[in-house]
């Protein structure tokens, strides 16, 4: 089995198997509305999974979503921008030459 595992910014995508790739998120864990749990809780990063995908281009596409979701896009030409922007930036974390 291929150990793919690629760090894009906060997300890392990962094969979990022969059939599923996985994106996790780098962030502080949602705590809990009880005050008593909360407390006990970590309050430290850690990798929390966001999704399985049946191949890399589903959950390439997901991380664009993920990724344009955190920003604030006034325009379709913005939106565009900020598409083509990633599309490139997950390409060079792609390449064969980082």
């Amino acid at each position: 089995m291929n150990s793919m595992k690629i760090e894009i910014g906060n997300y890392r995508i990962q094969r979990a198997d022969d059939l599923n790739i996985i994106i996790e998120e780098y962030r502080i864990p949602s705590l809990s509305k009880n005050p008593d749990i909360a407390a006990k809780q970590s309050h430290e990063k850690k990798w929390q999974l966001r999704g399985h995908y049946g191949n890399v281009e589903q959950a390439l596409n997901k991380l664009i979503d993920l990724s344009l979701s955190e920003e604030e896009i006034q325009s379709v030409n913005e939106l565009i921008e900020k598409i083509a922007e990633l599309k490139l930036f997950v390409r060079d974390a792609f390449s064969p030459n980082t």
